[in-house]
């Protein structure tokens, strides 16, 4: 969980910074792309840990529980990314954030 979070913040990092070099498209698709090899990685393993370390509830309640709420994440996270775009002056500082989010998942 924390090499993804390591990888997820890297990629996404490349897609904020791909604007500085030669080639900015193909090098912010290789971004994305390696922040969804990182970040796919996180449903599964919070699921599973979910099932096995929540001792109140049973496991098939536990898992079926996480996996209502990341729903709502669903839901939730785009309209986040866009009014953290509003307030933050821009998509790149934006997406500078959330690599930064990405990178807490590592500690």
């Amino acid at each position: 969980l924390q090499l993804s979070g390591i990888i997820s913040s890297l990629g996404l990092g490349l897609v904020v910074y791909s604007p500085s070099f030669y080639l900015p498209i193909p090098l912010a698709v290789i971004g994305f792309a390696i922040c969804g090899c990182g970040i796919s990685i996180v449903a599964p393993l919070v699921i599973s840990s979910s099932g096995n370390k929540i001792k109140s509830m049973d496991s098939n309640e536990a898992i079926a529980w996480v996996s209502s709420l990341s729903y709502i994440g669903i839901l939730l996270g785009p309209p986040f990314i866009g009014g953290m775009t509003v307030v933050v002056g821009g998509l790149r500082y934006s997406l500078l954030l959330d690599a930064c989010l990405l990178f807490l998942i590592s500690v």
